[in-house]
């Protein structure tokens, strides 16, 4: 009997406190809006997290060439197919 008590006590303490947990984030979030989100959610974090903080590097002299320029005669297998 007591433990069907203190069971039923449990599972309303839980109920009451999830309501007003939920009822309080509704309000925040009717207050002050929605976060704005990234444009890729977690990108940004799973990047660093896999290869670390990265410097800028410049570009190779190829990226700014276009398709229409003549390429060079020195150009060898590292560069990239033409397109």
């Amino acid at each position: 009997m007591v433990l069907t008590v203190v069971k039923v006590a449990v599972t309303v303490y839980l109920l009451l406190a999830l309501g007003y947990l939920t009822v309080v984030a509704v309000r925040r979030v009717r207050a002050r809006g929605l976060p704005e989100l990234p444009p890729y959610p977690g990108a940004e974090a799973y990047l660093k997290a896999m290869f670390g903080p990265r410097p800028p590097t410049p570009l190779p002299e190829w990226a700014h060439r276009s398709a229409a320029d003549p390429p060079d005669e020195d150009e060898g297998r590292d560069s990239p197919p033409p397109r």
